[in-house]
């Protein structure tokens, strides 16, 4: 029996003891609950009366006196744990207008606050309009001392009626001439900060708040908020001045808010500061559940310490282990904060939480406090201190942060459901219900499906806003209908929704990409007859249309125009789209000049601005405007692409300049800049028409060693390279390259790795007679082309022949009079599903032609088969008809058939 009591005391004892020091202290036994410290301190205290009468019948006096000490303890633990929780008994309850006029039992540190509390008696009589007004003025004009001079007489007037004891309460009617107290703070604290007298309006206008304060001024949410927004914000926030400004007000009881906190946590306390965080949390708990609820929601709408969901629910398990009231205002914070980072699934738990926390017996609702501060600083009329909301369940906010969640993902169709279900509940959609909706429609694309939701809207006499307009407008211009965007732009400003120039510039720029430049300025005609300033954006757009189509005196003018309002400054991107204009109208000199009006009016010109101009002087082949171009590119500190440096071996490419070509291209590659296929097929093809094989074959090597895997296009530079050097075998083995990939692709060839080049040798001897020399030569090339197969990965996509890679290798053949090697590639090629065309026509029949002896029969019968099967004929191939059969056979044969080239 000893045993077993001396068992149970130790277990009852260590359990007690981490929850007796603190008793007093509600955090510390709000975890087990108080019924449940009740129950085990009850335990304790009879496993030591049991212990005390063991030691006395055993004589052991030693144990007595132990378990007398901590019987002891237990009293005195009892005892103060009462004091702090009971009335003392000469006081009395009363009603506490801060709990919402219920029966409260002032604690002893709740006493002592208030007794030294210097404004715990407010003076709520009606404030002199005049002496408002005068400050206000003062302020206004800048007369900071006048306006000083005008608060000091205020505060005078409030203490000459505190000493009379003449205050007047705050629900009586306001006389004539006379204002209420908040609206006096709240307009003497908004002239201050919009006074424009110097940059210390929002420091005077902290100060003023407290002498306000000190005067008996009840401090509301509004202007608190005001304050601390303006000392936080700027290069310089004056952190420690809104912070102790905030406590301040939490000190003399005053109203803040969760704006006021959210300013708190977003702006003072920096990110990953969690001991600050922990700080304010507590201090706001001993104040109250109101202020502890209040402090959980911001700290949970807070984007610096709620970076993510997972810290959503980290914030609000604490809140809901430490006793913070069970609320909608609380549970719609987390969800809104899930759905802010698209976390559909965390925001639906929350909300299926809050139902079942509707469903509970006490309504959801603390004892005490609640979530229901108003949610935003200043409106509406303040709520007393500790409002207990007993009502938890879902509303309207809580619906359309789900809905918001489904519709930043484009989910209109879960948006749509979570819409059907909120009408299910009894709960009746809003404004931002409905253009939830339309943003879920318009993010999914879904054009029919906006425009049905905001006509549904109209009929069913929701006002919709602009938001509801934009995002259905938005969404016209993007699914490239501009025409349905602008009927709903029409139909907006018919319906009162005041467009704005978001409104105007989503058509504006629709119109823009469909490059109808008459509808892009007949939008910014109706936006200048309704009085919306074009902005940037809108300058660019309507520039942009012009310089689609190339009008460049249009954009010109369309430029100056709205430049010439003063609001739009042009940015790079308006002058990149003039310099486009002038450059697509044909006109490289205008180009030249826009850019230079950039460098001088200070606005830096971007990698765009510099590369259209390069293009310009590429496509005529300037490569010394080209080179200037990018030297001055370079200086100016703008770093250029490979875009860039494209556009300048293209010049050289133009002009036939391959070590100039070269020379930028290693250029290039010194300065990092990686080089991609388009790059390497302008160098390949300026080797091509030089005719100079082993460069263009080093450089495809060199192509492949750089990780960037060739296109067909580059491969058939290699082959018209060869052709052009009239180098057949060598053409034709590069064209295996392409065939042996091919089949290799669709499985029907040889494995990956196989010598598939090398297998078709023999036959290249014996199809045209050629020289030892040519065979060793095509064997070199087959060697090369197989190294570069067996160098690209397995899946190398647009990897395959095409109809000019046939084409070109024909022409090697056929520069010779090779016209059975022609006749032999053209067939492959059509078994490979391929068609001839006017070019290989002209390949063929021009083989024909240099064949000894003229292959004349051949070329007739080849060109009646074509002409027979409706292929399209141009002038080259009857050219080369001419030269094979001879003018007065061809003209015949042409006559015969019907044939009229085409251009």
């Amino acid at each position: 029996a000893d045993d077993m009591i001396g068992s149970a005391f130790s277990f009852s004892r260590r359990i007690a003891s981490d929850y007796l020091v603190s008793f007093g202290n509600e955090d510390s036994t709000r975890g087990l609950g108080f019924s449940w410290c009740k129950i085990v301190l009850i335990a304790a205290f009879g496993c030591v009366i049991l212990r005390m009468i063991d030691a006395m019948w055993f004589h052991d006096d030693s144990t007595f006196v132990a378990e007398l000490t901590t019987l002891g303890a237990f009293l005195v633990g009892a005892y103060l744990s009462s004091r702090s929780r009971k009335p003392r008994g000469m006081r009395k309850p009363q009603k506490d207008i801060d709990n919402g006029g219920k029966t409260s039992w002032p604690t002893r540190s709740a006493g002592k606050a208030r007794s030294q509390d210097p404004s715990s008696t407010w003076n709520s009589s009606p404030v002199d309009n005049r002496l408002v007004e005068a400050v206000v003025q003062s302020c206004r004009t800048g007369a900071v001392t006048q306006a000083e001079v005008g608060l000091t007489a205020l505060l005078r007037s409030r203490s000459s009626v505190a000493a009379d004891g003449s205050g007047g309460s705050s629900g009586a009617v306001v006389p004539p001439g006379k204002t209420r107290p908040d609206t006096a703070v709240w307009r003497v604290v908004e002239a201050c900060l919009l006074s424009p007298s110097d940059n210390t309006n929002a420091s005077r206008a902290a100060a003023w708040l407290r002498r306000l304060q000190d005067a008996g001024f009840r401090i509301s949410s509004r202007p608190l908020f005001a304050v601390m927004d303006a000392l936080t914000r700027g290069d310089h926030p004056e952190v420690a001045a809104a912070t102790g400004l905030l406590k301040e007000v939490l000190s003399a009881r005053g109203f803040p808010d969760v704006a006021c906190y959210q300013v708190l946590f977003d702006r003072c306390i920096p990110a990953g500061d969690e001991a600050q965080v922990v700080w304010w949390l507590k201090h706001l708990a001993k104040k109250g559940k109101h202020e502890q609820t209040q402090g959980f929601v911001a700290i949970i709408r807070s984007e610096v310490h709620c970076a993510n969901s997972e810290k959503v629910d980290q914030r609000m398990g604490n809140a809901l282990f430490y006793g913070a009231t069970q609320s909608t205002h609380l549970y719609n914070a987390a969800i809104h904060a899930c759905a802010r980072y698209g976390d559909v699934k965390r925001a639906v738990h929350w909300f299926s939480c809050l139902e079942r926390a509707s469903r509970a017996p006490d309504g959801g609702g603390g004892g005490g406090g609640g979530g229901g501060a108003p949610e935003t600083a200043g409106k509406g009329a303040e709520r007393p201190r500790g409002f207990d909301r007993t009502s938890c369940g879902p509303d309207v906010i809580s619906f359309s942060s789900v809905m918001d969640c489904y519709a930043q993902a484009g989910a209109a169709t879960q948006a749509e459901q979570w819409f059907e279900r909120m009408v299910q509940a009894g709960i009746a959609p809003d404004t931002v219900c409905y253009n939830t909706v339309i943003k879920a429609y318009a993010r999914g694309s879904d054009l029919d499906g906006a425009e049905r939701w905001l006509r549904r809207a109209r009929q069913e006499g929701v006002r919709v806003e602009a938001f509801g307009y934009n995002a259905v407008i938005a969404a016209g211009a993007k699914a490239g209908e501009p025409r349905r965007a602008e009927a709903w732009l029409r139909r907006m400003v018919e319906d009162g929704a005041e467009p704005d120039v978001v409104s105007y510039n989503s058509v504006i720029s629709g119109w823009a990409k469909q490059g109808d430049a008459d509808g892009a300025e007949r939008v910014v005609n109706l936006m200048l007859e309704s009085s919306i300033e074009p902005d940037v954006v809108t300058l660019g757009a309507s520039v942009h249309a012009c310089a689609k189509i190339g009008e460049r005196v249009r954009a010109e003018a369309l430029f100056a125009r709205l430049v010439a309002r003063g609001k739009a400054k042009p940015d790079a991107i308006c002058y990149n789209a003039l310099i486009n204009a002038a450059v697509k109208a044909g006109d490289i000199n205008a180009g030249q000049e826009w850019l230079d009006t950039m460098l001088k009016n200070g606005v830096k010109p971007s990698v765009v601005s510099y590369t259209t101009v390069l293009h310009a002087h590429a496509r005529a082949g300037n490569i010394v405007e080209a080179e200037k171009g990018l030297k001055l590119m370079l200086e100016t500190g703008v770093e250029a692409n490979v875009v860039s440096y494209s556009a300048l071996i293209h010049a050289c490419v133009k002009a036939g300049d391959m070590d100039r070509a070269e020379h930028w291209f290693e250029h290039m590659r010194g300065a990092g800049i990686k080089a991609n296929a388009v790059s390497y097929s302008s160098l390949l093809n300026v080797c091509a028409k030089a005719g100079h094989v082993e460069r263009a074959e080093r450089w495809l090597g060199n192509m492949v060693s750089d990780g960037v895997p060739p296109n067909v296009v580059c491969v058939n530079n290699v082959i018209d390279a060869c052709a052009r050097a009239g180098r057949a075998q060598r053409a034709e083995a590069w064209l295996r390259l392409l065939t042996g990939r091919s089949d290799n692709r669709s499985g029907q060839g040889p494995p990956h790795g196989t010598a598939v080049v090398v297998s078709l040798l023999p036959s290249l001897d014996s199809g045209s007679g050629s020289s030892p020399s040519e065979d060793e030569d095509g064997r070199r090339g087959a060697e090369l082309a197989e190294k570069v197969r067996c160098s690209l990965p397995p899946r190398c996509p647009e990897f395959k022949a095409s109809r000019l890679s046939y084409t070109a290798a024909a022409q090697a053949y056929a520069s010779n009079g090779g016209c059975e090697d022609a006749e032999r590639i053209f067939a492959e090629m059509e078994s490979s599903g391929m068609s001839m065309d006017e070019f290989g026509l002209t390949v063929l029949l021009s083989s024909y032609g240099r064949a000894r002896p003229r292959q004349r029969n051949r070329a007739e019968a080849l060109f009646t088969s074509y002409v027979q099967k409706g292929l399209k004929v141009t002038k080259p191939p009857l050219r080369a008809l001419k030269t094979t059969l001879g003018s007065s056979w061809a003209d015949r044969l042409v006559e015969d058939l019907g044939v009229e080239a085409m251009a």
